[in-house]
């Protein structure tokens, strides 16, 4: 995810009954980062791949609480 300065590894979770994202399509994604950082609501981001291509753009429409570290764990497990 590169947001402002940012260049940070993020994980997501597709919407409940979607198995891909088509291009073009608009969704709603819950993304987790390795790591914490500061983030607006209205910020725009690009996720990229390993090879550095765009694969989409978004804005930050919620912010969430830090999860605990259980919550983390469980995240990445499954994400993994």
């Amino acid at each position: 995810m590169y947001c402002r300065t940012y260049d940070i590894g993020v994980k997501g979770i597709i919407p409940e009954g979607r198995e891909m994202i088509m291009p073009g399509e608009d969704v709603t994604l819950t993304l987790y980062s390795s790591k914490r950082m500061v983030m607006d609501k209205g910020a725009r981001f690009t996720l990229r791949d390993a090879d550095n291509r765009t694969v989409g753009t978004g804005v930050v429409t919620n912010t969430h609480p830090d999860p605990t570290p259980e919550e983390l764990k469980k995240f990445w497990k499954r994400a993994a």
